[in-house]
């Protein structure tokens, strides 16, 4: 059996504010502001698929304290 990885994030990207998109696996892997501020952002993250959750469509994007997604420079 065939599927998409993309068809699967269309299909929950309308529970999620403009500029993210749903992840199976949560918010684990997404980058925030207090993490580029501090010069941390992680090359590699772990991966807990334990609860869905909304993290940024685009790369380069951090999520702020808002819960907004911003590119780097806007942190």
């Amino acid at each position: 059996m065939k599927f998409s990885i993309t068809e699967f994030f269309k299909e929950g990207a309308s529970e999620c504010p403009a500029g993210q998109i749903l992840n199976p696996c949560g918010k684990g892997c997404q980058t925030t502001c207090a993490e580029v501020i501090a010069n941390q952002v992680r090359p590699f993250c772990p991966q807990d698929c334990s609860r869905p959750a909304c993290v940024c469509l685009e790369r380069n994007h951090a999520m702020n304290q808002n819960g907004q997604c911003v590119t780097y420079d806007k942190c």
